[in-house]
């Protein structure tokens, strides 16, 4: 289980729903890939380290 609820950003949210709707211009287009790549690295962090042993832990 992770350490707590992981939500999309508001503006990951806002990105998101632009770019269904429009051709984003080539900053908004990178801030949303960002974004997007930020949040789907989080998310596979927290799936990763829910097999951990707390008790194994470096410190």
């Amino acid at each position: 289980m992770a350490y707590k609820e992981r939500y999309e950003s508001e503006e990951f949210k806002l990105f998101r729903s632009l770019n269904y709707r429009m051709v984003l211009p080539v900053k908004e287009k990178n801030i949303y890939l960002q974004l997007e790549k930020g949040y789907k690295g989080e998310v596979m962090f927290d799936q990763l380290s829910e097999g951990l042993d707390p008790k194994n832990s470096l410190y």
